[in-house]
């Protein structure tokens, strides 16, 4: 079964989120509201954070993928069945 995938990451760092869906829009949904978070968060957390600009956020979109090729355990895979969406 093929899911939707997407992984927000802070320009020169390692991803601090994905997310795996079962619908597309689902997982830009839940990355577009990560990015406002994590923004909101970084802005809040020191005086001069607070003109981070918000392409320091990265991301390459959603990408369909297999279970083997995400990486899931079968737990998690009918977690995501369950839910609908599995943040990892």
């Amino acid at each position: 079964m093929k899911y939707y995938a997407g992984s927000l990451w802070h320009e020169s760092c390692d991803p601090f989120l994905t997310v795996v869906a079962i619908r597309a829009h689902k997982a830009e949904t839940l990355l577009d509201r990560a990015t406002k978070e994590e923004l909101d968060e970084v802005r809040d957390s020191t005086p001069e954070d607070k003109e981070l600009p918000e392409d320091d956020i990265m991301t390459g979109g959603v990408c369909e993928m297999t279970a083997d090729e995400l990486g899931l355990s079968e737990e998690q895979e009918a977690e995501l069945k369950r839910e609908g969406y599995l943040y990892i």
